[in-house]
């Protein structure tokens, strides 16, 4: 390249809002960063960028580039289409009932269009798996409701429930 070896790195941090007045100092703090050297970028080089994010606070990863696609494919381009998809399917009236849950689930929802057009459809094969595997879990669930299978509803939600406290209790446990 022009400037020598690229690393390249993705911290996962930011939220809906764009631009410099949007900063914050702590903004990688505890934040997961990906860093995603190819096979021939030179080791200290990629442990020099591992050590810059470190230094901001950031939790460092280091992944293949293909596995980085789809893992943010699951964890960040997901999220924002379903977020998206939860607003458009509102039917006229029923938004302005909406409360905390609503807004919290779709908050991501706020994000430029215009980056997230770009991120669709760079990462657009990953996407489309992570859509389809949704898909199932969701059809699953449907199947229950249908069905009228409140056990099976138990279940589904309280792994879900499981999953995601130990998700959370992984990134709080970060902080200490």
């Amino acid at each position: 390249g022009r400037g020598g070896p690229f690393v390249g790195s993705h911290p996962m941090a930011g939220s809906e809002q764009a631009g410099p007045l949007s900063a914050r100092a702590d903004l990688f703090v505890n934040a997961a960063c990906i860093v995603t050297p190819s096979p021939n970028t030179p080791q200290g080089l990629t442990r020099r960028v591992e050590r810059f994010w470190r230094s901001l606070g950031a939790i460092v990863s280091r992944l293949a580039p293909a596995a980085h696609d789809r893992a943010v494919a699951r964890v960040s381009h997901l999220p924002h289409i379903l977020a998206a998809m939860i607003v458009m399917g509102q039917k006229s009236g029923s938004i302005d009932l909406a409360g905390a849950g609503f807004l919290d689930s779709t908050r991501i929802a706020s994000g430029s269009p215009a980056m997230w057009r770009e991120i669709i459809l760079t990462n657009r094969k990953a996407i489309l798996k992570a859509i389809d595997d949704a898909d199932e879990q969701l059809m699953n669930l449907r199947d229950l409701i249908e069905l009228g299978d409140g056990p099976g509803i138990d279940s589904f939600l309280e792994a879900a429930r499981k999953r995601r406290d130990k998700l959370v209790a992984k990134r709080l446990s970060r902080k200490e």
